[in-house]
């Protein structure tokens, strides 16, 4: 087993970010990583057992305590097997969102370190296990591993459902990938599973040029409502080209003092439908 110290400047996120959009990308699965010999450091008593010899290995940001960056490890780690219904892929790009770094800093929903973050991924199927007919090795796919308990893309190799993954399109490439599934999966349960987000209906997003936000427009969009969306003025041409219909300056408007009313209103912790 051997680990390093991962350099500050690659793991501080600014906590203000609430989007995917910082991709974190994977060293080449095909066999580009740096040797173990050269990220040889300090044993580590709490460290994970080395992989049996001759058994296939992978170098994972890992951690065994809790905290700063500074917990974070390139530690090479037994490369995991895909179990019945799941697929291996090899990681080109994870995503770094903020459940990341409050999950490396705090005990929320996982059990104390050891352990290895990341749920949004894109890469290459490399192998599959009993029973997938989805995907097959080579195919190039992208998601988000089961929450919270499926983490793990933070490494060159990662297991996960084959139902948590879908064909990664040709027109955008790994990273642009692996910055999407927790924003984008965040805006289509508030618009469609749960507020059911129809054609003709008015919608308001607030914060709508933010990493949830920006994909809400789109979505809704793309459903047929009219959009308005909140953002700081330099952003409402940007908002104008994803297709908002409307767009209020935050900073200078309120949008209460409206005579407009809206059918659907997402908020950062629920969904509120006004009638």
């Amino acid at each position: 087993m051997t680990s390093t110290d991962i350099p500050e400047n690659l793991n501080s996120p600014d906590p203000t970010v609430s989007t995917a959009a910082t991709a974190v990308a994977a060293s080449d699965a095909s066999g580009g990583a740096a040797s173990p010999e050269a990220l040889d450091g300090p044993p580590d008593p709490a460290a994970p057992e080395p992989a049996p010899d001759g058994a296939p290995v992978m170098l994972a940001l890992h951690q065994t305590a809790l905290g700063g960056p500074e917990v974070l490890r390139l530690t090479e780690l037994p490369r995991p097997v895909p179990g019945p219904g799941e697929i291996l892929v090899a990681v080109h790009a994870a995503g770094l969102n903020p459940t990341d770094f409050k999950h490396r800093a705090l005990s929320i929903f996982l059990p104390p370190p050891p352990l290895t973050l990341g749920w949004d991924v894109s890469g290459t199927v490399v192998e599959t296990g009993f029973g997938v007919t989805l995907f097959r090795p080579g195919d190039e796919v992208f998601g988000m591993l089961p929450y919270p308990y499926g983490a793990g893309s933070h490494a060159e190799y990662v297991t996960g459902p084959a139902r948590a993954f879908v064909a990664k399109p040709a027109g955008i490439d790994h990273v642009q990938a692996a910055a999407l599934p927790l924003a984008a999966l965040t805006a289509w349960q508030a618009l469609v599973d749960t507020a059911d987000l129809r054609a003709g209906q008015r919608v308001l997003i607030h914060a709508a040029a933010g990493g949830v936000g920006h994909l809400a427009v789109q979505i809704a969009k793309e459903r047929g409502a009219h959009v308005t969306g909140t953002a700081s003025a330099p952003k409402h041409d940007f908002l104008r080209r994803l297709g908002a219909d409307a767009c209020i300056d935050h900073r200078t408007e309120d949008f209460t003092a409206t005579e407009e009313r809206y059918d659907v209103v997402p908020e950062r912790r629920s969904l509120r439908s006004v009638m």
